[in-house]
């Protein structure tokens, strides 16, 4: 089971990943195939049983996503999508893309206690976790590359939540996108950084390289404040 390390400790930020998960395919503008959710996600005010991940870095719900990057000014989307970090990646040669589903252990009140903390007076009990990541997974035509960062959809009762995590990302010179939109945009967030590097030195919730979203129904509070950290010497 793997975790984000910090000088060979955990750093605590990503949710465990690695043994256990189901791989994606290694395909360039690939996704999973439909992945059936164990229990319902609503996502502003859709309930949704399934999803796709699709390998450039985002989460849909209505089908696989293959294009490579956001369009040129492109702000409106027209579908549901969650989007960590949409990118071109290819994970064809190297980097693994995996995800899974949690309905009981202690990790569950971890989620919890992290949803109670960003959101107080919610008394919040997560009953299922899917956790997506995208471990050091290279961008096309680029194989000295390596990100990794990470989606964390949390449910329980009628409460919908989204976390993003980031560790190194290596820059690059194709557009890119991280953050949430609604197919009528309606609801929609995009992490306001211009440089993809300073995504893992940024925060909403004051912890470097975490965004926490509340999804399902519009909060006039996601992602209103963000904090900028000084670079991590981790790597």
């Amino acid at each position: 089971m793997r975790k984000a390390m910090c000088n060979g400790e955990d750093t605590g930020l990503f949710y465990p990943f690695g043994n256990g998960d189901i791989r994606s395919p290694s395909t360039d503008d690939g996704s999973s195939p439909e992945i059936i959710l164990e229990k319902p996600f609503v996502y502003f005010g859709q309930v949704y049983q399934k999803t796709y991940v699709n390998n450039n870095g985002h989460l849909t719900f209505d089908g696989p996503l293959s294009q490579p990057t956001p369009s040129y000014l492109q702000t409106q989307f027209n579908r549901d999508i969650i989007a960590p970090l949409w990118t071109d990646m290819d994970n064809t040669i190297s980097g693994t893309i995996s995800y899974r589903q949690v309905t009981s252990g202690g990790l569950l009140l971890a989620a919890s206690n992290n949803i109670n903390q960003y959101f107080p007076n919610l008394n919040f009990n997560a009953s299922w976790l899917f956790i997506a990541t995208w471990d050091k997974v290279p961008y096309y035509n680029n194989l000295q590359s390596a990100s990794t960062f990470q989606v964390v959809l949390v449910s329980g009762k009628n409460m919908s939540f989204t976390l993003m995590h980031y560790g190194p990302i290596t820059p690059i010179t194709y557009r890119f996108m991280s953050g949430y939109d609604t197919s009528d945009s309606t609801d929609s967030f995009f992490i306001p950084v211009s440089d993809i590097t300073k995504l893992s030195n940024t925060s909403n919730v004051n912890v470097t390289g975490r965004w926490v979203f509340r999804v399902h129904h519009s909060s006039d509070n996601n992602g209103k404040d963000y904090t900028f950290t000084k670079p991590s010497k981790c790597v």
